[in-house]
């Protein structure tokens, strides 16, 4: 587990290699530090809340926790071994290309921040402009 949380959390174990020691104030600030978010969001809280139940179950006294390397090639195996059943199983199932043709779309998400505005002109402007950059075909 330790391993697997020197991986999934590196921006924080980046900025501090004892990120796993510290009280859960100090814990929070390097979180807000490395995301740039406030405080108080529920991202920051939902990362530390996480960190902390990985933590429970991580030994980071073993010297296998603190080598970057083992950690990748840990992972790698476990891509090949997968990688490997896969193709062991694949006679007898169906696969992709057997089933058919599978399209590729692409998804765009537009965060706005809009003015605290009651006039409908100020909304009716800045849409019709997001409409004529964004829409064109």
């Amino acid at each position: 587990m330790a391993q697997a949380m020197r991986h999934g959390y590196k921006s924080l174990f980046q900025r501090n290699e004892y990120a796993y020691e510290l009280s859960d104030d100090k814990l929070k600030n390097l979180v807000v530090e490395v995301t740039g978010k406030a405080k108080s969001a529920g991202s920051v809280l939902s990362i530390c809340s996480s960190f902390k139940a990985c933590k429970n179950f991580a030994d980071f006294s073993s010297d296998f926790a603190n080598d970057d390397n083992e950690v990748s090639a840990t992972i790698e195996s476990s891509n090949e071994t997968a990688n490997r059943q896969t193709s062991v199983i694949g006679p007898d199932l169906p696969s992709i290309r057997q089933v058919g043709h599978v399209g590729m779309s692409f998804g765009y998400t537009i965060n706005l921040n809009l003015p605290d505005t009651d006039d409908p002109k100020v909304f009716n402007a800045i849409f019709s402009a997001l409409k004529e950059t964004l829409l064109k075909e």
